[in-house]
């Protein structure tokens, strides 16, 4: 039932027109259908065509009977799903992690906390090394970031880095299983930071 009242009031609501906005248009109506003709209007006809649509859609609106309107209202209700998904909690978390991370890069920029600590693992250089490539990371961050005039942090953060330096991918298809490294990262940064993990 639900879906023949939305269909018999589809076209009623719903009405598509041709708007030639070409001021020296010249439309010949000779062999065309009455439908058509009305659905073909120039741009500067286009204000009065919706007014008088409105009025037109006003007045049927008034006609319709409280128990047709009811049965729309819940047809509409009926097909709404609820957003399952918190974005706004989502975001705000993200927004979270990335002040975060950008007072971080503030404050290893200023020398004020020592670069992060990263486990001993075997195929991870060992401590020399590991500040090593813990500072050619981070002038290829900076570098990179005032290139494009980003913050540092959207190249990759500290985390980031600390498991870039952990995993020490040697593809770029391992590069991908790292935390915040998608296609268009890899493609990007991915040859210069492989290259730097394993120089």
């Amino acid at each position: 039932m639900s879906k023949m009242l939305f269909e018999k009031y589809f076209t009623k609501t719903y009405k598509p027109i041709v708007v030639l906005t070409n001021p020296k248009t010249c439309i010949n109506y000779k062999y065309a259908k009455k439908e058509i003709k009305e659905q073909i209007i120039r741009a500067d006809q286009l204000i009065a065509y919706i007014k008088g649509q409105d009025a037109e859609s006003a007045a049927k609106s008034a006609n319709m009977r409280v128990d047709e309107m009811s049965r729309l209202a819940q047809f509409y209700l009926s097909k709404d799903n609820p957003m399952r998904s918190d974005y706004a909690r989502k975001y705000e978390e993200m927004a979270g992690e990335a002040a975060m991370s950008m007072q971080m890069e503030e404050k290893v920029m200023r020398q004020q906390v020592p670069a992060p600590t990263v486990s001993v693992k075997e195929n991870v250089p060992s401590n020399d090394g590991r500040e090593e490539i813990i500072r050619r990371l981070k002038a290829f961050r900076l570098e990179q970031s005032r290139q494009e005039k980003i913050k540092p942090y959207y190249i990759f953060n500290d985390a980031q880095m600390v498991d870039l330096i952990e995993k020490s991918p040697r593809t770029k298809e391992e590069l991908l299983e790292i935390s915040g490294f998608g296609n268009v990262k890899v493609e990007k940064y991915g040859g210069k930071i492989l290259e730097m993990l394993h120089k």
